[in-house]
């Protein structure tokens, strides 16, 4: 599971929105749906139900939102812990 496509899913589901987050993240739609796609395909389950260019969260996806955060937390509280240990080297 690769950290940009969780990251990517965590921007969809707060925008709502495929293109609001291609927008913000500087990607393509079609990127965004891309890696949307992949995780679904990893994780074998839909995680949004698209219905007349509205999307909603699946429960699945409700679900994956919450250890999306806590993942990117965790990688973010890793990397600030690696750069406060390269400041004291």
């Amino acid at each position: 599971m690769e950290l940009r496509n969780l990251n990517t899913f965590i921007q969809v589901a707060e925008l709502g929105s495929f293109t609001k987050t291609a927008e913000k993240l500087g990607y393509s739609q079609s990127t965004v749906s891309f890696q949307i796609k992949q995780l679904e395909d990893e994780l074998n389950c839909l995680l949004f139900e698209r219905i007349n260019h509205t999307i909603t969260l699946t429960e699945r996806g409700q679900e994956l939102v919450l250890y999306a955060h806590q993942i990117s937390a965790l990688t973010d509280e890793f990397k600030e812990s690696l750069k406060e240990e390269k400041e004291f080297n």
